[in-house]
């Protein structure tokens, strides 16, 4: 395990990328598949692989994180990356991101969502001016697999935290809320059977 503030070992900040990719004319787009320009992050040069009709599946916008140089890399090659990608939204409160922790290597040189948003919501302020903005952010991973966080770049790290805690916020109030209606139903029926 390295530290944050280790010197022998790469800062979580060096292991770190970002990328934003602003597609034209998208709603005119005829392409099957889309390549953004190559980024590095972590010493690897990545792209994001966009499917504007879908990628196997219908009415879905298809999008992927992908190794550019992967066939120039030695054999055995792999590694780790904990990775985000957004779609932009003109109310930035709107806008649809996906993340997850993915092992590269020679046969999975690509991993996403297939049906990372349905088309038909796209006009809901996704596009502005019929520019499509993706936003990728990628951190590759340098220790144990089981303890991802501790070695992500900071303001990343801030991030996921704060996407995390509101999902789990809302799983507890849907968890609280069931069980308040059960015990209401319980109750109820308790009454119902002492009359």
């Amino acid at each position: 395990d390295y530290d944050d503030d280790d010197p022998a070992g790469p800062k979580p900040s060096e292991l770190y990328g970002r990328h934003t990719w602003r597609i034209e004319n998208f709603s005119k787009e005829k392409k099957r598949e889309m390549k953004s320009e190559p980024f590095e992050a972590g010493g690897y040069k990545w792209y994001i692989l966009v499917y504007p009709q879908g990628c196997d599946v219908s009415n879905h916008l298809s999008l992927f994180l992908c190794v550019a140089n992967h066939d120039k890399l030695l054999p055995g090659w792999s590694h780790f990356a904990q990775f985000t990608i957004a779609v932009g939204n003109m109310d930035p409160k709107k806008i649809k991101y996906s993340d997850t922790l993915h092992r590269f290597w020679k046969k999975e040189h690509d991993w996403g969502w297939k049906k990372f948003m349905e088309l038909s919501k796209i006009q809901d302020g996704f596009l502005v001016d019929d520019v499509l903005e993706i936003i990728a952010q990628v951190q590759v991973i340098r220790e144990k697999v089981d303890r991802p966080f501790r070695c992500l770049d900071r303001p990343y790290r801030r991030e996921l935290l704060r996407v995390y805690t509101t999902n789990i916020e809302q799983i507890y109030r849907r968890f609280i809320e069931e069980r308040r209606n059960k015990l209401t139903k319980l109750i109820e029926d308790k009454i119902r059977w002492s009359r």
